[in-house]
């Protein structure tokens, strides 16, 4: 068997989707448990990437006030970059999972499954789909960094301001039992 252009393009594809998973699991980590993001790995890691967009797509909320902000920018691109990913998943699935024949010409022919029609796995059309899965990663990696930077600080904030809290409350106990 012969592998030709098409099919060591549709391996750099699977490499550049895998990517684009890669860096869509790992923001949902962070956004999930900013403080270590690290335990939610295994979880998010067998999850289906349907379930990680939807996941996504809910902690991206947060990001959405006021308007017309950077992080809602950010996030707003996030989304779109998700949207993509959907339609990416949709088009690799059906190629991983089609109906193949062998054609006259020893070429395999695949079909979707579902809809019985031909699959497409042309070098342009591929190529194309690589260029969406690199913009995929480059777009979340590039602005998932202002958000988890905001995340950060917004906990170091709060674990000041529970500091602070605990404090005045064992100042406030102790000064209650001095008085008693």
């Amino acid at each position: 068997m012969v592998l030709g252009r098409t099919a060591a393009y549709y391996g750099l594809f699977q490499l550049a989707f895998a990517e684009a998973d890669e860096y869509l699991r790992t923001l949902l980590c962070h956004l999930r448990n900013p403080a270590d993001p690290y335990r939610e790995f295994p979880s998010v890691s067998r999850m289906s990437l349907s379930r990680v967009l939807g996941d996504l797509r809910k902690k991206l909320r947060q990001f959405a006030k006021p308007p017309g902000t950077c992080l809602e920018e950010n996030a707003s691109h996030i989304r779109r970059a998700c949207a993509c990913m959907r339609k990416l998943s949709v088009w690799r699935n059906s190629r991983i999972h089609p109906h193949a024949r062998t054609g006259m010409s020893g070429a395999y022919l695949l079909f979707d499954k579902r809809a019985g029609q031909d699959l497409s796995m042309d070098e342009t059309e591929i190529m194309e789909r690589i260029d969406d899965a690199i913009n995929v990663s480059t777009v979340v990696e590039s602005n998932s960094a202002h958000l988890l930077d905001i995340l950060d600080f917004t906990q170091e904030i709060q674990a000041m301001l529970s500091q602070e809290r605990t404090t005045d409350g064992e100042t406030l106990f102790a000064e209650h039992n001095r008085t008693l």
